[in-house]
């Protein structure tokens, strides 16, 4: 008998498959047939019904009939129905009658029943169940229906619709927390900038009343701080436009490495004055060596990095920079505890504080975070380890060929050059 259940359950799959409309042709048939074979039955049991009623209720009758065959009048006897089986075969095509329209209603009725039920019911019940958890704005229901038929597909749109919801809320979300990212971004960004001409004004503020200061010292000075100024309103600027720190363009120049010096030192000069921290910078590149990148990328992950070296620091900071081939390596070493297992893994994380600083002064998390997203923009990397000698040690690359040849090389050369110059700084700082 398997055989026969597998027969049943294919006719039973290829009828769940079935559209709507033909299963309803299928449906009106079945009833017609049903209404029709329900007829037959019937007229033949009140037929003989009849027979039986008419077999059993009747009497004699005799009466005189003259047959012209013999020429005389004879006594002939007959049996008749009795009035009691006429009315009860009255009442049988009363019934009969009555069937003639109950059995298409019948038939109906039962068809629409078991359409609506094995069709309709489950489906409509599936459908108004999910939008009632979409009203309620719980996305968390699925709409699936396994038939191919049109409640199938009303709940396949329907979950559709449930999905695209979901992605809209995920991008919703993602839009609020790149944006809440990019604001606290800049907000961490400015400080650094301010605390650098807080430290200049500090300088002046002690040294210039008594004499101390010569023209040629306040002018550098000024002029240092007016570059943190036109920092200041690049950033203002910038936040009208921008809408994710992966979307700033980078402005790549042929750049010396003379030049970024200077400008390193003054900005570790200004710290000094604000944090009382010694900062040293040196580097391993010919002064004359030049680059191809983004100096204001560059110099804004240099600030970064200071701002959180400044944290651990005890009482010195170094800076080195260098060229290796194609890319620019930017070193920070602090004298502080360094990085502890947790920090490896989390310290580059979005909004990761440490625990035992959280008390001091506002701090987002969001440093390391910064360098190494504009890090990967500009090609490069950012890793972290800890010096022999004691404390932690950043370092940030870049890039300085074309973007395009970038690409190409730095998969395969990329990761190995800055493993090599990792350890190579853990020697030498």
């Amino acid at each position: 008998m398997d055989w026969i259940d597998s027969i049943l359950e294919k006719a039973a799959g290829r009828f769940q498959k079935t559209s709507l409309r033909r299963s309803l042709w299928y449906y009106m048939t079945a009833a017609i047939l049903g209404t029709l074979l329900a007829y037959a039955l019937t007229f033949t049991i009140l037929g003989e019904w009849e027979n039986i009623i008419f077999n059993q209720n009747t009497y004699d009758v005799t009466y005189p009939k003259y047959i012209e065959e013999i020429g005389r009048v004879v006594t002939v006897s007959s049996s008749e129905p009795t009035p009691k089986a006429f009315a009860i075969v009255g009442v049988l095509h009363l019934i009969t009658i009555i069937l003639v329209v109950t059995y298409p209603v019948a038939g109906v009725c039962i068809a629409s029943h078991f359409y609506y039920q094995n069709k309709l019911k489950e489906p409509l019940e599936k459908m108004i169940e999910e939008a009632d958890y979409i009203g309620k704005n719980d996305l968390s229901m699925p709409c699936e229906w396994e038939t191919q038929d049109e409640m199938g597909k009303a709940c396949e749109a329907i979950e559709k619709m449930r999905k695209r919801l979901i992605e809209n809320k995920k991008d919703m979300w993602e839009m609020m927390e790149q944006q809440r990212n990019l604001n606290a971004a800049f907000a961490h960004d400015l400080r650094t900038p301010l605390t650098v001409m807080q430290g200049y004004t500090e300088m002046l503020l002690q040294f210039y009343p008594k004499g101390k200061i010569s023209q040629e010292k306040l002018m550098e000075t000024l002029h240092c701080m007016d570059r943190q100024v036109k920092r200041l309103k690049n950033f203002t600027e910038t936040m009208k436009d921008i809408h994710s720190i992966e979307t700033i363009e980078l402005k790549k120049e042929n750049i010396s490495l003379k030049d970024l010096e200077q400008k390193i030192r003054q900005t570790g000069k200004g710290l000094e004055q604000a944090r009382n921290i010694q900062i040293e910078v040196k580097t391993a590149a010919h002064p004359q060596q030049c680059g191809y990148f983004d100096e204001n990328i560059v110099l804004e992950v240099l600030e970064n990095l200071l701002s959180n070296a400044l944290r651990y620091a005890k009482n010195k900071i170094e800076i080195q920079f260098e060229i290796q081939e194609e890319f620019l390596f930017l070193y920070v070493k602090d004298d502080g505890r360094g990085f502890c297992q947790e920090e490896f893994y989390q310290a580059m994380r979005p909004y990761y504080t440490d625990p035992q600083k959280k008390g001091e002064g506002t701090h987002y998390g969001l440093g390391l975070s910064i360098c190494k997203i504009l890090c990967k923009k500009h090609g490069g990397e950012l890793e972290l380890s800890n010096s022999i000698e004691g404390g932690a040690i950043v370092c940030a690359s870049f890039s300085i060929i074309i973007d395009e040849i970038v690409q190409k090389r730095r998969r395969t050369s990329g990761n190995r050059k800055m493993g090599h110059c990792l350890s190579t700084t853990k020697k030498s700082i």
